[in-house]
């Protein structure tokens, strides 16, 4: 009986380290696409906020560990030299439009407000020039830890199921030998 009892509970330790959920890799996108954001002399500066709880993230459950941000801006067809400051939490940079120097990576206070919030505000500075703002891609990725994605314990579920049939044919077996 001794031996059945520790078997038993060997058993629910193993069910336990089994069944445990883990996080899932996973990657989170959003996209701004405004209509007619002119950048000049008369308006400097526009921001916006790319929210990827709208695609399933959960602040302070799932976990950013990267970022990147892509941003397109239109040149108005006027002749003359024109650049933006693209300004996240600590990140950014110029825009040229000679250059098109548009994708912005992580940085830890960036990292720090998606993980929290699930938002990463943005703002576009016109430096020189006229344009429009015409577009801005956010892709996140990371762990996505919430139980409701969490995959389903198969090895557990066997596991347990074997146990129970386990524990049927050693009653059947006391019983013919009574």
């Amino acid at each position: 009986m001794k031996k059945f009892i520790l078997l038993l509970c060997s058993l629910i330790l193993v069910i336990g380290a089994v069944g445990t959920a883990s996080a899932v890799p996973w990657t989170w996108e959003d996209s701004w696409d405004p209509t007619d954001v002119l950048l000049n002399k008369d308006s400097k500066f526009y921001h916006y906020q790319h929210n990827i709880t709208d695609t399933g993230f959960s602040p302070l459950s799932d976990f950013v560990t990267d970022f990147t941000l892509r941003v397109f801006l239109k040149d108005d067809a006027t002749d003359g030299y024109e650049s933006a400051y693209i300004s996240a939490p600590l990140t950014g940079g110029i825009y040229d439009f000679r250059f098109r120097s548009n994708t912005f990576g992580a940085t830890l206070a960036g990292l720090i407000e998606i993980n929290a919030l699930g938002i990463l505000d943005v703002t576009l500075s016109r430096l020189w020039g006229d344009f429009y703002f015409d577009r801005s891609y956010f892709t996140a990725t990371g762990f996505e830890t919430s139980p409701a994605t969490a995959p389903v314990p198969e090895p557990a579920t066997l596991l347990l199921l074997g146990t129970g049939l386990l524990g049927v044919i050693v009653a059947t077996r006391k019983k013919l030998k009574k």
